[in-house]
């Protein structure tokens, strides 16, 4: 668990990580859905584009993505670092791990699990500082035939 950081050295990944500007979300890769898909419309997506995973029975996979927060300890934007190559599908996920995450904030507070202070240098912009937290997560699910 971190207590404290300085924020110098964040300074230069904040810009890189995501371009926020006036409290958007940022997704990486940027989702054709606005909230997370219904099935019917996931598998019809994915039997156009992944035909090949569509067809399984089940799927199966670990993908891996991070979760990025301001300064503040707010989640503003998720970055896929590992997915399944069957972009209907990370793209659902990425929007089913958001709805997720909101469903458990709670206004004025931090998004973040952990007990996190962020301690800035004196001169650093909180708005070019990003909080990046890596996650695991394994994945199944399967379209109906």
């Amino acid at each position: 668990m971190i207590r404290a950081l300085a924020g110098l050295g964040l300074l230069g990944l904040g810009t890189a990580v995501v371009a926020q500007g006036s409290g958007s979300f940022s997704f990486s890769p940027t989702p054709r859905w606005q909230a997370e898909p219904e099935i019917g419309e996931l598998c019809e997506a994915m039997r156009r584009e992944c035909p090949e995973m569509a067809a399984l029975p089940e799927i199966a996979a670990s993908v891996e993505y991070d979760e990025l927060y301001d300064a503040d300890g707010r989640l503003v934007g998720l970055r896929l670092t590992r997915g399944t190559e069957c972009a209907p599908y990370d793209e659902s996920l990425l929007v089913g791990r958001r709805e997720f995450r909101q469903r458990f904030s709670r206004p004025g507070q931090p998004d973040l699990d952990d007990d996190i202070r962020l301690e800035l240098g004196p001169g650093v912009d909180p708005a070019a500082v990003r909080i990046v937290r890596p996650v695991e997560m394994q994945v199944a699910m399967g379209c109906p035939q």
